[in-house]
Protein backbone atom coordinates (compact mmCIF):
# COMPACT_ATOMS: atom_id res chain seq x y z
CA UNK A 1 0.00 0.00 0.00
CA UNK A 2 1.52 3.35 -1.08
CA UNK A 3 0.36 6.53 0.67
CA UNK A 4 -0.38 8.37 -2.57
CA UNK A 5 -2.67 5.54 -3.71
CA UNK A 6 -4.49 4.91 -0.44
CA UNK A 7 -8.26 4.72 -0.53
CA UNK A 8 -10.21 6.24 2.36
CA UNK A 9 -13.91 5.74 3.07
CA UNK A 10 -15.87 8.58 4.71
CA UNK A 11 -19.13 7.36 6.29
CA UNK A 12 -21.50 10.19 7.32
CA UNK A 13 -24.87 11.58 6.25
CA UNK A 14 -23.60 15.12 6.80
CA UNK A 15 -20.92 15.52 4.10
CA UNK A 16 -20.88 19.30 4.58
CA UNK A 17 -19.52 18.89 8.11
CA UNK A 18 -16.47 17.02 6.85
CA UNK A 19 -16.13 18.63 3.41
CA UNK A 20 -12.98 20.53 4.35
CA UNK A 21 -11.31 17.39 5.71
CA UNK A 22 -12.24 15.34 2.63
CA UNK A 23 -10.93 18.10 0.35
CA UNK A 24 -7.69 18.36 2.29
CA UNK A 25 -7.15 14.57 2.06
CA UNK A 26 -7.77 14.65 -1.71
CA UNK A 27 -5.25 17.48 -2.05
CA UNK A 28 -2.71 15.22 -0.28
CA UNK A 29 -3.22 12.56 -2.97
CA UNK A 30 -5.67 10.21 -1.24
CA UNK A 31 -8.74 8.81 -2.93
CA UNK A 32 -11.75 9.57 -0.72
CA UNK A 33 -15.04 7.74 -1.21
CA UNK A 34 -18.14 9.03 0.57
CA UNK A 35 -21.29 7.12 1.62
CA UNK A 36 -24.15 8.18 3.86
CA UNK A 37 -25.16 4.93 5.60
CA UNK A 38 -23.59 2.02 7.45
CA UNK A 39 -25.15 -0.46 5.01
CA UNK A 40 -23.52 1.31 2.05
CA UNK A 41 -20.21 1.38 3.91
CA UNK A 42 -20.20 -2.36 4.63
CA UNK A 43 -21.22 -3.17 1.07
CA UNK A 44 -18.42 -1.00 -0.35
CA UNK A 45 -15.85 -2.58 1.99
CA UNK A 46 -16.91 -6.02 0.73
CA UNK A 47 -16.60 -4.96 -2.92
CA UNK A 48 -13.20 -3.27 -2.96
CA UNK A 49 -10.05 -2.70 -0.87
CA UNK A 50 -10.26 0.18 1.61
CA UNK A 51 -7.19 1.37 3.50
CA UNK A 52 -8.88 3.41 6.25
CA UNK A 53 -12.44 4.20 7.37
CA UNK A 54 -13.62 7.56 8.75
CA UNK A 55 -16.82 6.55 10.54
CA UNK A 56 -19.42 8.89 12.04
CA UNK A 57 -20.82 7.85 15.41
CA UNK A 58 -24.32 8.05 13.93
CA UNK A 59 -25.61 7.07 10.47
CA UNK A 60 -29.20 7.17 9.16
CA UNK A 61 -29.73 3.43 9.28
CA UNK A 62 -27.74 2.50 12.42
CA UNK A 63 -25.26 3.81 14.95
CA UNK A 64 -21.56 3.90 14.12
CA UNK A 65 -20.69 1.45 16.93
CA UNK A 66 -22.70 -1.30 15.23
CA UNK A 67 -20.93 -0.64 11.93
CA UNK A 68 -17.57 -0.69 13.73
CA UNK A 69 -18.34 -4.05 15.34
CA UNK A 70 -19.29 -5.53 11.98
CA UNK A 71 -16.06 -4.24 10.46
CA UNK A 72 -14.07 -5.78 13.31
CA UNK A 73 -15.68 -9.15 12.69
CA UNK A 74 -13.99 -9.10 9.31
CA UNK A 75 -10.82 -7.07 9.82
CA UNK A 76 -8.42 -6.43 12.68
CA UNK A 77 -7.41 -2.92 13.66
CA UNK A 78 -4.11 -3.47 11.80
CA UNK A 79 -5.80 -4.70 8.66
CA UNK A 80 -8.35 -1.88 8.42
CA UNK A 81 -7.94 1.16 10.70
CA UNK A 82 -11.16 2.91 11.74
CA UNK A 83 -11.18 6.53 12.96
CA UNK A 84 -14.40 7.72 14.56
CA UNK A 85 -15.90 11.10 13.58
CA UNK A 86 -17.59 12.66 16.60
CA UNK A 87 -18.74 15.92 18.11
CA UNK A 88 -17.28 17.36 21.30
CA UNK A 89 -20.29 16.09 23.31
CA UNK A 90 -19.90 12.41 22.27
CA UNK A 91 -17.06 11.48 24.65
CA UNK A 92 -18.79 8.41 26.06
CA UNK A 93 -19.59 7.10 22.57
CA UNK A 94 -15.96 7.62 21.53
CA UNK A 95 -14.73 5.72 24.60
CA UNK A 96 -17.07 2.84 23.77
CA UNK A 97 -15.84 2.84 20.18
CA UNK A 98 -12.21 2.72 21.28
CA UNK A 99 -13.01 -0.26 23.49
CA UNK A 100 -14.70 -2.00 20.55
CA UNK A 101 -11.69 -1.63 18.28
CA UNK A 102 -11.60 1.88 16.87
CA UNK A 103 -8.05 3.07 16.23
CA UNK A 104 -8.59 6.77 16.94
CA UNK A 105 -11.12 9.63 16.72
CA UNK A 106 -11.44 13.11 15.24
CA UNK A 107 -13.87 15.74 16.59
CA UNK A 108 -16.01 18.18 14.66
CA UNK A 109 -15.29 20.87 13.71
CA UNK A 110 -12.03 19.24 12.61
CA UNK A 111 -8.65 20.80 13.21
CA UNK A 112 -7.31 19.95 9.76
CA UNK A 113 -3.55 19.72 10.48
CA UNK A 114 -4.20 17.51 13.53
CA UNK A 115 -6.81 15.36 11.76
CA UNK A 116 -4.73 14.77 8.65
CA UNK A 117 -1.66 13.98 10.76
CA UNK A 118 -3.58 11.34 12.71
CA UNK A 119 -4.91 9.81 9.52
CA UNK A 120 -1.45 9.76 7.92
CA UNK A 121 0.08 8.18 11.03
CA UNK A 122 -2.44 5.32 11.02
CA UNK A 123 -1.95 4.77 7.29
CA UNK A 124 1.84 4.73 7.75
CA UNK A 125 1.48 2.23 10.61
CA UNK A 126 -0.73 0.03 8.42
CA UNK A 127 1.83 0.24 5.63
CA UNK A 128 4.63 -0.74 8.02
CA UNK A 129 2.59 -3.68 9.33
CA UNK A 130 1.89 -4.89 5.79
CA UNK A 131 5.56 -4.56 4.85
CA UNK A 132 6.55 -6.57 7.93
CA UNK A 133 3.96 -9.25 7.17
CA UNK A 134 5.13 -9.50 3.55
CA UNK A 135 8.73 -9.72 4.73
CA UNK A 136 7.86 -12.49 7.18
CA UNK A 137 5.94 -14.33 4.46
CA UNK A 138 8.90 -14.07 2.08
CA UNK A 139 11.20 -15.34 4.80
CA UNK A 140 8.85 -18.24 5.58
CA UNK A 141 8.59 -19.16 1.89
CA UNK A 142 12.36 -18.92 1.47
CA UNK A 143 12.93 -21.03 4.58
CA UNK A 144 10.52 -23.71 3.37
CA UNK A 145 12.00 -23.71 -0.12
CA UNK A 146 15.66 -23.63 0.91
CA UNK A 147 17.66 -26.81 0.99
CA UNK A 148 19.66 -25.45 3.92
CA UNK A 149 18.42 -25.33 7.49
CA UNK A 150 18.17 -21.83 8.98
CA UNK A 151 18.81 -20.78 12.58
CA UNK A 152 18.42 -17.47 14.42
CA UNK A 153 19.92 -17.09 17.90
CA UNK A 154 18.71 -14.31 20.21
CA UNK A 155 21.74 -14.00 22.49
CA UNK A 156 20.00 -11.75 25.00
CA UNK A 157 17.09 -14.11 25.54
CA UNK A 158 19.16 -17.25 25.06
CA UNK A 159 16.73 -18.75 22.54
CA UNK A 160 17.32 -20.13 19.05
CA UNK A 161 14.72 -20.44 16.30
CA UNK A 162 15.41 -23.47 14.12
CA UNK A 163 13.64 -23.69 10.78
CA UNK A 164 11.56 -26.72 9.87
CA UNK A 165 14.23 -27.68 7.34
CA UNK A 166 16.98 -27.48 10.00
CA UNK A 167 15.03 -29.91 12.16
CA UNK A 168 14.20 -32.25 9.29
CA UNK A 169 17.91 -32.52 8.44
CA UNK A 170 18.21 -34.30 11.78
CA UNK A 171 15.17 -36.46 11.12
CA UNK A 172 12.97 -34.47 13.51
CA UNK A 173 9.66 -32.63 13.23
CA UNK A 174 8.99 -29.19 14.70
CA UNK A 175 7.70 -30.23 18.09
CA UNK A 176 10.66 -32.56 18.72
CA UNK A 177 13.18 -29.72 18.97
CA UNK A 178 12.73 -26.77 21.32
CA UNK A 179 14.25 -23.30 20.97
CA UNK A 180 17.24 -23.79 23.30
CA UNK A 181 20.89 -23.75 22.15
CA UNK A 182 21.35 -27.11 23.87
CA UNK A 183 19.17 -28.73 21.20
CA UNK A 184 22.01 -27.94 18.79
CA UNK A 185 25.18 -28.50 20.78
CA UNK A 186 24.21 -31.67 22.63
CA UNK A 187 23.79 -33.38 19.26
CA UNK A 188 27.23 -32.38 17.98
CA UNK A 189 29.86 -35.13 17.98
CA UNK A 190 31.93 -35.03 21.22
CA UNK A 191 35.12 -34.65 19.18
CA UNK A 192 33.73 -31.62 17.31
CA UNK A 193 31.72 -29.65 19.85
CA UNK A 194 34.59 -27.76 21.53
CA UNK A 195 36.00 -26.47 18.24
CA UNK A 196 32.51 -25.54 17.01
CA UNK A 197 31.92 -23.48 20.16
CA UNK A 198 35.37 -21.91 19.90
CA UNK A 199 34.77 -20.81 16.29
CA UNK A 200 31.38 -19.37 17.19
CA UNK A 201 32.76 -17.53 20.23
CA UNK A 202 35.60 -16.10 18.12
CA UNK A 203 33.09 -14.56 15.73
CA UNK A 204 30.86 -13.23 18.50
CA UNK A 205 33.93 -11.63 20.09
CA UNK A 206 34.72 -9.93 16.78
CA UNK A 207 37.92 -11.82 16.06
CA UNK A 208 36.58 -13.27 12.79
CA UNK A 209 34.45 -11.47 10.15
CA UNK A 210 31.97 -14.34 9.89
CA UNK A 211 31.26 -17.76 11.36
CA UNK A 212 31.81 -20.95 9.34
CA UNK A 213 32.63 -24.41 10.63
CA UNK A 214 32.30 -28.07 9.60
CA UNK A 215 31.25 -30.63 12.18
CA UNK A 216 29.32 -33.84 12.75
CA UNK A 217 25.85 -33.86 14.27
CA UNK A 218 23.75 -36.79 15.39
CA UNK A 219 20.70 -37.68 13.33
CA UNK A 220 17.57 -39.13 14.94
CA UNK A 221 18.63 -42.53 13.56
CA UNK A 222 21.75 -42.37 15.77
CA UNK A 223 24.19 -41.83 12.91
CA UNK A 224 26.25 -38.68 12.45
CA UNK A 225 25.94 -36.35 9.47
CA UNK A 226 28.58 -33.88 8.32
CA UNK A 227 27.33 -30.29 8.34
CA UNK A 228 28.76 -26.87 7.67
CA UNK A 229 27.27 -24.00 9.69
CA UNK A 230 27.60 -20.40 8.53
CA UNK A 231 26.46 -17.30 10.35
CA UNK A 232 26.83 -13.59 10.92
CA UNK A 233 26.37 -11.62 14.13
CA UNK A 234 24.29 -8.45 14.57
CA UNK A 235 25.92 -5.96 16.94
CA UNK A 236 24.81 -2.93 18.95
CA UNK A 237 26.44 0.49 18.82
CA UNK A 238 29.24 -0.64 21.12
CA UNK A 239 30.02 -3.65 18.94
CA UNK A 240 28.54 -6.26 21.28
CA UNK A 241 26.76 -9.09 19.45
CA UNK A 242 23.13 -9.48 20.51
CA UNK A 243 21.98 -11.78 17.72
CA UNK A 244 23.56 -14.26 15.30
CA UNK A 245 21.80 -16.02 12.45
CA UNK A 246 22.83 -18.35 9.69
CA UNK A 247 22.38 -21.64 7.89
CA UNK A 248 23.29 -25.30 8.18
CA UNK A 249 24.18 -27.35 5.08
CA UNK A 250 24.44 -31.13 4.90
CA UNK A 251 27.82 -31.91 3.31
CA UNK A 252 27.86 -35.62 4.19
CA UNK A 253 27.89 -36.69 0.56
CA UNK A 254 30.61 -34.20 -0.33
CA UNK A 255 32.72 -35.54 2.51
CA UNK A 256 32.42 -39.17 1.45
CA UNK A 257 31.83 -39.07 -2.32
CA UNK A 258 34.34 -38.78 -5.12
CA UNK A 259 33.80 -35.47 -6.91
CA UNK A 260 34.13 -36.97 -10.40
CA UNK A 261 32.40 -40.35 -10.36
CA UNK A 262 30.06 -39.98 -7.40
CA UNK A 263 31.43 -43.22 -5.94
CA UNK A 264 32.31 -43.44 -2.25
CA UNK A 265 35.75 -41.97 -1.59
CA UNK A 266 38.55 -43.10 0.69
CA UNK A 267 36.86 -41.74 3.85
CA UNK A 268 33.70 -43.76 3.32
CA UNK A 269 35.55 -46.84 2.09
CA UNK A 270 37.77 -46.95 5.18
CA UNK A 271 34.77 -46.43 7.43
CA UNK A 272 33.05 -49.40 5.82
CA UNK A 273 36.27 -51.43 6.09
CA UNK A 274 36.63 -50.59 9.79
CA UNK A 275 33.11 -51.83 10.46
CA UNK A 276 33.77 -55.12 8.71
CA UNK A 277 37.03 -55.59 10.61
CA UNK A 278 35.16 -55.08 13.89
CA UNK A 279 32.61 -57.65 12.78
CA UNK A 280 35.37 -60.12 11.91
CA UNK A 281 37.00 -59.69 15.32
CA UNK A 282 33.71 -60.73 16.93
CA UNK A 283 33.04 -63.47 14.38
CA UNK A 284 36.24 -64.92 12.87
CA UNK A 285 34.18 -67.09 10.51
CA UNK A 286 32.92 -63.99 8.71
CA UNK A 287 35.14 -63.26 5.70
CA UNK A 288 35.42 -60.47 3.20
CA UNK A 289 37.92 -59.34 0.59
CA UNK A 290 39.33 -56.13 -0.83
CA UNK A 291 40.17 -55.78 -4.53
CA UNK A 292 42.53 -52.92 -5.36
CA UNK A 293 42.25 -51.97 -9.04
CA UNK A 294 44.46 -49.66 -11.07
CA UNK A 295 43.95 -48.92 -14.77
CA UNK A 296 46.92 -49.82 -16.97
CA UNK A 297 48.44 -47.00 -19.03
CA UNK A 298 45.99 -44.36 -17.90
CA UNK A 299 48.62 -41.60 -18.07
CA UNK A 300 49.01 -42.30 -21.79
CA UNK A 301 45.27 -41.71 -22.26
CA UNK A 302 45.53 -38.31 -20.59
CA UNK A 303 48.64 -37.40 -22.58
CA UNK A 304 47.14 -38.41 -25.92
CA UNK A 305 43.51 -37.37 -25.61
CA UNK A 306 43.58 -34.81 -22.80
CA UNK A 307 42.36 -34.78 -19.19
CA UNK A 308 38.73 -34.26 -20.19
CA UNK A 309 38.84 -37.53 -22.11
CA UNK A 310 40.60 -39.17 -19.17
CA UNK A 311 37.80 -38.06 -16.86
CA UNK A 312 35.24 -39.49 -19.26
CA UNK A 313 37.06 -42.84 -19.20
CA UNK A 314 37.08 -42.86 -15.40
CA UNK A 315 33.36 -42.15 -15.24
CA UNK A 316 32.65 -44.92 -17.76
CA UNK A 317 34.75 -47.41 -15.77
CA UNK A 318 32.98 -46.39 -12.56
CA UNK A 319 29.58 -47.08 -14.08
CA UNK A 320 30.78 -50.42 -15.46
CA UNK A 321 32.07 -51.49 -12.06
CA UNK A 322 28.72 -50.65 -10.49
CA UNK A 323 26.82 -52.40 -13.25
CA UNK A 324 29.01 -55.46 -13.00
CA UNK A 325 28.35 -55.88 -9.29
CA UNK A 326 24.63 -55.27 -9.69
CA UNK A 327 24.48 -58.23 -12.09
CA UNK A 328 25.16 -60.49 -9.10
CA UNK A 329 21.94 -59.26 -7.47
CA UNK A 330 23.74 -56.90 -5.10
CA UNK A 331 23.97 -53.14 -5.14
CA UNK A 332 27.42 -51.69 -5.74
CA UNK A 333 27.04 -49.03 -3.08
CA UNK A 334 27.91 -48.46 0.56
CA UNK A 335 25.97 -50.60 3.00
CA UNK A 336 25.44 -53.63 0.77
CA UNK A 337 27.51 -56.73 0.08
CA UNK A 338 29.77 -54.97 -2.40
CA UNK A 339 31.22 -51.49 -2.11
CA UNK A 340 32.98 -49.80 -5.01
CA UNK A 341 35.08 -46.75 -4.22
CA UNK A 342 37.43 -44.45 -6.07
CA UNK A 343 40.50 -43.63 -4.03
CA UNK A 344 41.84 -41.03 -6.44
CA UNK A 345 43.42 -40.85 -9.88
CA UNK A 346 42.77 -44.12 -11.73
CA UNK A 347 42.55 -46.29 -8.60
CA UNK A 348 39.37 -48.07 -7.53
CA UNK A 349 38.62 -50.50 -4.73
CA UNK A 350 35.95 -53.14 -4.42
CA UNK A 351 34.92 -54.42 -1.01
CA UNK A 352 33.33 -57.86 -1.28
CA UNK A 353 31.55 -58.82 1.91
CA UNK A 354 30.38 -62.21 3.15
CA UNK A 355 32.60 -64.31 0.89
CA UNK A 356 33.61 -67.79 2.00
CA UNK A 357 36.30 -68.76 -0.50
CA UNK A 358 39.01 -67.06 -2.52
CA UNK A 359 37.58 -68.62 -5.68
CA UNK A 360 34.48 -66.45 -5.33
CA UNK A 361 36.59 -63.32 -5.26
CA UNK A 362 38.58 -64.44 -8.31
CA UNK A 363 35.30 -65.01 -10.15
CA UNK A 364 34.30 -61.42 -9.38
CA UNK A 365 37.71 -60.22 -10.55
CA UNK A 366 37.30 -62.02 -13.88
CA UNK A 367 33.91 -60.37 -14.35
CA UNK A 368 35.43 -56.96 -13.57
CA UNK A 369 38.25 -57.60 -16.02
CA UNK A 370 35.81 -58.49 -18.77
CA UNK A 371 33.84 -55.29 -18.24
CA UNK A 372 36.90 -53.06 -18.10
CA UNK A 373 38.43 -54.55 -21.25
CA UNK A 374 35.54 -53.31 -23.40
CA UNK A 375 36.74 -50.24 -25.38
CA UNK A 376 35.48 -46.85 -24.26
CA UNK A 377 33.91 -44.81 -27.08
CA UNK A 378 34.86 -41.12 -27.09
CA UNK A 379 33.60 -39.54 -30.27
CA UNK A 380 35.45 -41.16 -33.13
CA UNK A 381 37.98 -42.78 -30.80
CA UNK A 382 37.82 -46.26 -29.28
CA UNK A 383 40.02 -46.28 -26.18
CA UNK A 384 41.19 -49.69 -24.99
CA UNK A 385 41.51 -50.17 -21.23
CA UNK A 386 42.85 -52.90 -18.97
CA UNK A 387 43.46 -53.07 -15.23
CA UNK A 388 45.83 -54.67 -12.75
CA UNK A 389 44.22 -55.93 -9.54
CA UNK A 390 45.36 -56.96 -6.11
CA UNK A 391 43.29 -59.02 -3.69
CA UNK A 392 43.60 -59.34 0.06
CA UNK A 393 41.41 -61.65 2.11
CA UNK A 394 40.22 -60.66 5.57
CA UNK A 395 41.74 -62.20 8.66
CA UNK A 396 41.30 -61.72 12.44
CA UNK A 397 44.95 -60.69 12.43
CA UNK A 398 44.07 -57.40 10.72
CA UNK A 399 43.34 -54.59 13.17
CA UNK A 400 43.91 -51.54 10.98
CA UNK A 401 41.89 -50.90 7.78
CA UNK A 402 44.81 -48.94 6.33
CA UNK A 403 47.04 -52.01 6.67
CA UNK A 404 44.54 -54.20 4.86
CA UNK A 405 44.20 -51.62 2.09
CA UNK A 406 47.99 -51.33 1.86
CA UNK A 407 48.36 -55.09 1.37
CA UNK A 408 45.78 -55.03 -1.42
CA UNK A 409 47.79 -52.20 -3.00
CA UNK A 410 50.98 -54.27 -2.72
CA UNK A 411 49.29 -57.18 -4.48
CA UNK A 412 48.13 -54.83 -7.25
CA UNK A 413 51.65 -53.45 -7.63
CA UNK A 414 52.96 -56.99 -7.99
CA UNK A 415 50.41 -57.55 -10.78
CA UNK A 416 51.79 -54.46 -12.50
CA UNK A 417 55.37 -55.69 -12.18
CA UNK A 418 54.45 -59.10 -13.59
CA UNK A 419 53.05 -57.72 -16.80
CA UNK A 420 49.79 -55.85 -15.99
CA UNK A 421 46.25 -56.91 -16.90
CA UNK A 422 46.27 -59.57 -14.23
CA UNK A 423 45.25 -60.28 -10.63
CA UNK A 424 47.50 -61.13 -7.70
CA UNK A 425 46.50 -62.42 -4.28
CA UNK A 426 48.42 -60.97 -1.36
CA UNK A 427 50.29 -63.60 0.64
CA UNK A 428 50.79 -66.04 -2.21
CA UNK A 429 54.45 -66.48 -3.02
CA UNK A 430 53.38 -68.09 -6.27
CA UNK A 431 51.29 -65.60 -8.19
CA UNK A 432 47.78 -66.60 -9.19
CA UNK A 433 47.33 -65.50 -12.74
CA UNK A 434 43.64 -65.04 -13.31
CA UNK A 435 43.65 -63.28 -16.67
CA UNK A 436 46.10 -63.36 -19.51
CA UNK A 437 46.75 -60.38 -21.69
Amino acid sequence: MRVGHSTLLLVDDDPIGWRDLAGCLRDLGYEVKEVASGKEALELIRRQPIDLVLLATQTPDCDGISVLREIRRQFTSKQLPVIMLATESENETVIEALKDGANDYVTKPAHLPMATTRIQNHLALKQAEEALRESEERYALAARGANDGLWDWDLRRGSVRFSTRWKSMLGCVDQEISDTPDEWFRRVHPEDVDLLCAELEAHLAGRTPHFEHEYRIRHKDGKYRWMVARGLAVRDESGVAYRVAGSQTDISRARVADWLTGLPNRVLFLDRLERLLARTRHNPAHRFAVIFLDLDGFKAINDRYGHQAGDAVLMTIARRLESCLRSTDTVARFGKLHTVARLGGDEFTILVDDVGEEAVVFKIARRLKSEISQPVSLGEHQIATTASMGIVMSSPAYQDPEQLLHHADMAMYRAKMLGKNRVELFGNEVSTKVCSA
